[in-house]
């Protein structure tokens, strides 16, 4: 599946955290501990599918790529249902 963000956020990052400002929505969302770059990915207006997310994710840490695949799924239904990223298909 793609995803990409729904529409425009701002993001500022620090220690471990990272507050968004949704522009449509007005909604401002603060979610921690996932690392930058991935969050960034998240929310790119390129689309991505859950194998960038992988790829990017061995670049951080060391669980197994089930762990890996988990935690990305638990990240992408945070995000939609915050309404921050969409699913294009």
């Amino acid at each position: 599946m793609q995803y990409r963000t729904n529409g425009l956020a701002t993001s500022v990052f620090w220690d471990r955290e990272c507050v968004i400002y949704h522009h449509e929505s007005g909604n401002t969302h603060l979610i921690a501990d996932v690392p930058e770059n991935l969050l960034q990915c998240c929310l790119s207006l390129i689309p991505y599918s859950e194998d960038d997310l992988l790829k990017l994710m061995q670049q951080f840490s060391e669980p197994s790529e089930q762990d890996f695949s988990a935690y990305i799924n638990q990240l992408l239904a945070m995000l939609i249902n915050k309404d921050l990223i969409e699913q294009l298909n």
